[in-house]
């Protein structure tokens, strides 16, 4: 019975050891997770403006070989 006891004891404590580690890995996962999130979110407006600069440059370029395909028919 002695035996019993202090192999639950054992197993307790090394699953609670094992707990507290994985759930510091979480938590530096988390961390990390929510760094990349604010950067994203920092880098995203000027991400967005650039395309958008992008899209309309390359519109005005169509426009233009548009009309120009239909002077010199």
């Amino acid at each position: 019975m002695k035996k019993l006891v202090l192999v639950a004891l054992m197993l307790t404590v090394l699953t609670g050891w094992s707990l507290d580690e994985t759930l510091q890995e979480i938590g530096a996962g988390v961390r990390t997770g929510v760094g990349n999130a604010e950067e994203g979110g920092k880098e995203a407006p000027g991400a967005i403006s650039e395309a958008g600069n992008k899209a309309e440059a390359d519109a005005k370029k169509k426009d233009s070989e548009d009309e120009d395909d239909n002077k010199e028919d």
